[in-house]
């Protein structure tokens, strides 16, 4: 039978087979799983975990993009991982959205000891740890960078297109939030929503429907 995300519908109960508990996507989610979108279209496959240097549970995973003859990895957050096997990995996104993500870029990121403690199953020669783990938001604007992925509460929600500066004081007070594809709306959202950034991503402290119904729409650029 053919595996779940290479465009082929998911038999009786083999898309339950595949989904499973958040910490069980964490063990599940193997460097050198092929990555799938929800569209069926192979994205590459899992070169390294990012983790939360507090617990050593994943956070982020890197995908080595291989396809469309550029080959570079981007960065994709564990919530959007909708299924896993040690062989393959199904992602909630489409592979145009996928494309949105973030690059990987090597100095946000270090590697961890051999000595640091990580999740079941997990090696150091793997894992990458994010430099800026910031949580406090006023700490998170200085951060903050016009080609990150932004993430809500629940799950990816898009890019920061624009950073914008109070003119006397040059500190951010907000930015435009462009969706994962060039048509969908712009948001003003106010820094103040930032809980943290992680790595290459800006984390909010609210859901993708209270950034739609509570932020300004921005005029596209």
């Amino acid at each position: 039978m053919a595996p779940v995300g290479r465009g082929i519908p998911a038999g009786p109960g083999q898309r339950g087979h595949l989904q499973c508990s958040r910490e069980e996507l964490q063990l599940r989610v193997c460097v050198g799983a092929r990555v799938f979108t929800r569209d069926g279209a192979c994205a590459g496959y899992v070169d390294r975990l990012v983790a939360d240097p507090a617990n050593g549970t994943i956070t982020d995973i890197v995908v080595f993009r291989d396809g469309g003859g550029l080959e570079h990895e981007i960065v994709a957050p564990i919530s959007c991982v909708e299924a896993s096997t040690p062989s393959e990995v199904v992602l909630t996104v489409t592979l145009l959205e996928a494309d949105s993500f973030p690059d990987y870029v090597e100095g946000d990121y270090v590697s961890p000891t051999f000595t640091w403690p990580l999740g079941e199953g997990l090696v150091p020669a793997n894992v990458l740890f994010p430099v800026q783990r910031l949580t406090q938001p006023a700490s998170s604007r200085e951060g903050l960078a016009v080609g990150m992925g932004v993430e809500a509460l629940d799950g990816p929600i898009g890019i920061v297109e624009e950073v914008r500066l109070d003119p006397s004081t040059s500190d951010p007070t907000s930015f435009v939030l462009r969706g994962l594809d060039n048509l969908s709306e712009r948001f003003i959202v106010p820094v103040d929503w930032i809980q943290g950034i992680r790595g290459r991503w800006v984390v909010l402290d609210c859901n993708a429907a209270q950034v739609h119904e509570l932020s300004e729409p921005a005029q596209a650029a």
